[in-house]
């Protein structure tokens, strides 16, 4: 068999990733073996994968909750809308998406899978690296 170049084996590892947020166990188990199968070429995929989804919930955890309707001045209330503005800008949905129960569970099992591959591929460094998936 032929090498495959880098391009190609990202974007296979990132289709893979992409079953990791599947809703059959099945399928996201057999990603895992595949990812793990690919060996250390599956490492740098992940790795950007896991910072993308740390640094997601970084700004999930800095937007915070919305302000109280009552309890809140205008002033609170427009900083509250400009951030999420520039959330929506970056990651291209509302905080709300990524908090709801379908997404969240999604993103979840995805981060679960790809550290399992990690952790099989020998790479356990992601505790001091993910800080916040880690904490999930």
């Amino acid at each position: 068999m032929a090498e495959v170049d880098e391009q190609t084996t990202n974007k296979l590892a990132e289709m893979l990733i992409s079953v990791l947020h599947g809703q059959q166990s099945d399928s996201r188990e057999l990603a895992v073996v595949q990812l793990v199968l690919m060996g250390k070429k599956a490492v740098p995929p992940l790795m950007a994968y896991l910072e993308k989804e740390e640094a997601l919930e970084q700004d999930i955890e800095a937007l915070g909750k919305p302000p109280r309707p009552l309890a809140a001045t205008q002033k609170d209330h427009e900083l509250y809308r400009k951030a999420t503005e520039a959330f929506e800008s970056k990651w291209g949905n509302s905080p709300s998406h990524y908090k709801s129960e379908n997404v969240a569970m999604s993103r979840e099992v995805a981060i679960e899978g790809a550290l399992k591959a990690l952790t099989l591929l020998g790479q356990n460094n992601f505790y001091d690296l993910f800080p916040h998936l880690a904490q999930k």
